[in-house]
């Protein structure tokens, strides 16, 4: 089997980024089940700010991680046809 082949393709560029696209990052406040105190609303709005940092680090992260994968991808490609080169010569010579 040739390293260039679609299945090896597949199977190295099975990284994060496939995995993190997966993930529902879909949260919903459920309705309180108790009498709030009467600073919540100040608490929830850290609460609510907070949700909103952590999905934009989120976010950053999964862009960063999409432009790392591209680059893997391209030196993945360039060794495998370097390496498949290799190989074809490897069995012209042995022929």
């Amino acid at each position: 089997m040739k390293l260039g082949t679609k299945e090896t393709k597949e199977r190295a560029r099975n990284t994060f980024g496939e995995e993190l696209k997966k993930i529902a990052f879909s949260w919903k406040p459920k309705p309180p089940q108790y009498t709030q105190p009467t600073q919540v609303p100040q608490q929830a709005s850290n609460l609510e700010q907070a949700i909103m940092n952590l999905s934009k680090v989120v976010g950053d992260f999964m862009g960063d991680q999409k432009s790392i994968n591209a680059q893997l991808n391209q030196i993945i490609d360039s060794v495998e046809s370097t390496l498949n080169k290799r190989m074809d010569r490897m069995q012209n010579d042995l022929s």
